[in-house]
């Protein structure tokens, strides 16, 4: 079977759920022991930052929306304008953890109330923007590009994948399987 984009963006989400599956369950430990790890949240913050932000979500909007919107998906008032704006919340949230993060950093007490709500919101959002890639936009991708178009845009992924390099993308691999493993 042929590697698809929607296969190698599906990829990367599992890797992000894992990542946030981990935090759901971290929120609890916060919220039950009344104090977080530090050096996590500093991880998770360069983890969403990096694999989720830059790399995932920099080959949509680069690369994947750009060739749909060129294929005759709407750009205003459609899916891709919703995750556009989606993306954007989802940048807005981990900023609020890296600021948490940071405070703490500097020996600041951050109520454990807003950590866990932080932890929280941020699952529920990436649970909430993978569904709707994965379920409503990718078998729309589907139908809309070719097998030309999509060799096209694998080539294209493949020459925005040295943004990070693939030494950087294995740690962010391997973080979110020890992460996953970690919290059983």
């Amino acid at each position: 079977m042929n590697t698809r984009p929607t296969d190698v963006l599906e990829q990367e989400h599992r890797y992000i759920q894992k990542v946030i599956g981990a935090l759901a369950l971290e929120a609890d430990v916060i919220e039950h022991e009344g104090t977080a790890d530090l050096a996590l949240l500093q991880q998770v913050v360069e983890f969403l930052r990096i694999f989720a932000d830059l790399r995932h979500n920099g080959k949509e909007e680069s690369v994947f929306f750009v060739v749909l919107e060129e294929r005759g998906m709407p750009a205003a008032d459609s899916p891709l304008a919703a995750l556009k704006y989606e993306h954007e919340v989802g940048r807005s949230l981990v900023a609020a953890l890296a600021g948490i993060a940071a405070r703490t950093r500097r020996g600041e007490s951050v109520p454990v109330d807003e950590i866990v709500i932080c932890l929280r919101n941020l699952v529920d959002f990436y649970s909430e923007l993978i569904w709707k890639e994965n379920y409503q936009l990718f078998p729309l991708a589907q139908e809309v590009l070719s097998t030309h178009d999509e060799a096209e845009v694998l080539r294209m992924f493949g020459q925005s994948d040295w943004l990070i390099g693939t030494e950087q993308h294995a740690k962010y691999e391997r973080f979110a399987d020890e992460l996953s493993a970690r919290v059983g």
